[in-house]
């Protein structure tokens, strides 16, 4: 059975590797204002502690610009220009007429040439 401190110590470490390689893997070179290599040294040397405030920040970070723009199951605002709309039509409707025409040049049978 795990001793209570070993389940905090296993914690702590699970939350230092998780944000270790969260920070690492964050596109900016300075997530939130600070330089990444300050999260690091942060994150390493009170890594209970800098893992949730790591957590807490880049969190509200992300749901800060997930709520600002669309995402998922929201429309996407689009005004689609007329004329290349039209041209777009009218390009279906062209191939889809030359479909036809083939499909019925399959159906009919070809007319047997004269014999010779």
């Amino acid at each position: 059975m795990l001793v209570p401190g070993a389940v905090i110590a296993l914690i702590t470490f699970v939350l230092l590797v998780y944000s270790l390689v969260d920070i690492i893997m964050s596109a900016e070179d300075t997530p939130h204002g600070v330089p990444k290599l300050m999260w690091l040294v942060m994150v390493l040397i009170l890594p209970l502690a800098g893992s949730i405030v790591w957590l807490v920040v880049s969190r509200r970070a992300r749901a800060a610009t997930r709520s600002s723009s669309p995402g998922r199951g929201q429309a996407r605002p689009s005004t689609p220009d007329p004329v290349s709309d039209a041209e777009y039509r009218r390009r279906i409707r062209e191939r889809a007429e030359e479909q036809r025409r083939r499909a019925q040049e399959k159906r009919e049978p070809e007319e047997p040439g004269p014999e010779i």
